[in-house]
């Protein structure tokens, strides 16, 4: 599996229009961590994809067979559903097994996973062209931190929000434009002690674009947290490679 910043890198480039559907499903398959896919019959995969994702909206769940899926998009919306669990980390000295918890780049928003695969099934089908104008930063909730801006990614500012006893923090965050050059974002958080200065990786509530919290005190505490280590790795200092 590539490292999670290149499957980010991969993410947004499945998220970022115009696309197609033949460019979404790649991408979005190697940014969670699926083989490219090895399409025989192009407009029945299409097919299935969308019928799958109609299916998961009526509230129907996979059957058996479709559990075991990993050659199309209906694998990438198990995943965010969380009926694709990450392996576990095998301790190759003590042979202890370690689970990696699940972190899907929409931190399980599998509605919009679902609706994303219709929209581009239904563009193939119709022959049109992708006039979407949304962005990553409108439903991406992981993020990696630019820990070369600030301090360690992070800015702790004089603001002190009293009635919630934390202080304001400026986090850092890489995102990419819309002809892929990496950049940064600020986002305002409550924070309160160091962890928070641990972290590598932010995981938001809503896609940065989208916080309705970005006021002048920042993102309350309990509503964001972090990894230590990227997405997809143990999280657990003691059992890194």
């Amino acid at each position: 599996m590539a490292n999670a910043e290149i499957r980010f890198r991969a993410l947004n480039e499945a998220l970022t229009p115009p696309n197609s559907l033949g460019t979404f499903r790649t991408k979005m398959m190697e940014a969670y961590g699926f083989d490219e896919p090895a399409i025989g019959d192009l407009t029945r995969t299409a097919r299935l994809e969308k019928e799958f994702a109609e299916k998961c909206l009526r509230g129907e769940g996979p059957t058996q067979q479709e559990l075991t899926i990993t050659g199309d998009l209906r694998a990438v919306l198990l995943k965010e559903i969380g009926l694709i669990p990450e392996p576990d980390y095998v301790d190759e000295d003590t042979g202890e097994r370690i689970p990696i918890p699940a972190t899907p780049w929409l931190m399980g928003d599998w509605v919009r996973m679902a609706k994303l695969i219709i929209h581009y099934a239904e563009l193939e089908e119709n022959n049109e062209n992708d006039l979407s104008k949304w962005t990553p930063d409108d439903m991406v909730r992981l993020w990696p931190i630019d820990t070369d801006a600030g301090v360690g990614g992070w800015n702790r500012e004089s603001t002190i929000v009293e009635e919630e006893g934390t202080d304001r923090y400026e986090c850092f965050i890489k995102t990419f434009d819309g002809k892929m050059k990496e950049r940064n974002r600020r986002v305002l958080l409550q924070a309160l002690g160091t962890e928070h200065r641990s972290y590598t990786w932010l995981i938001l509530p809503e896609g940065p674009s989208k916080l309705t919290s970005i006021r002048e005190k920042g993102i309350s505490r309990n509503l964001w947290t972090g990894l230590p280590y990227p997405p997809g790795t143990s999280q657990v200092s003691g059992s890194r490679d």
